[in-house]
């Protein structure tokens, strides 16, 4: 194990994310495009361009979470557990993260007008933690999550006075 007190640069570590994706990605046998890493402040973003991306990012996205998290332990074993990544497979995750901000406002929007709590679909915990961000700027709203495993999902409802 690489001792944590050594500060690694940046070039370090995108070069162990750029070779350690390849080669997960060459055990899947999947026809990849390209395969690129970029830090965005404190966050390493690997971007993923494939023919066939609906494979990779599998159904609701458990296989795109599943290679982040194989990947994200890689790099936290080699550089210490402060080291963030993010997996996008052909820009999948802009796109969610777009629907689903759509999603929660909607969901506030129908608390707002209903006065009900708003039950949405079950969720990833990616997806769930960036509901609850979006809708925490709302003061008229509050957000909790309920349920076990693939069931999670989150309840949307106007703050009790």
């Amino acid at each position: 194990m690489t001792d944590h007190n050594i500060i690694d640069n940046d070039s370090n570590i995108e070069e162990f994310l750029l070779e350690k994706t390849k080669k997960l990605l060459g055990l899947l046998e999947q026809e990849i495009k390209d395969v690129s890493v970029s830090k965005e402040e404190n966050l390493y973003k690997i971007n993923i361009t494939a023919d066939q991306p609906g494979i990779l990012i599998g159904f609701r996205g458990k296989t795109i979470s599943s290679l982040q998290t194989l990947i994200g332990l890689a790099v936290m074993h080699e550089f210490g557990p402060e080291i963030r990544t993010l997996v996008d497979i052909n820009d999948y995750r802009s796109t969610q993260e777009e629907k689903i901000k759509n999603l929660a406002l909607e969901a506030a929007q129908k608390a707002k007008e209903t006065g009900q709590e708003i039950v949405m679909m079950p969720m990833s915990p990616f997806e769930r933690r960036l509901v609850h961000i979006i809708l925490s700027e709302d003061g008229e709203i509050e957000t909790f999550s309920e349920g076990e495993e693939s069931q999670r999902h989150i309840i949307v409802r106007m703050k009790k006075s």
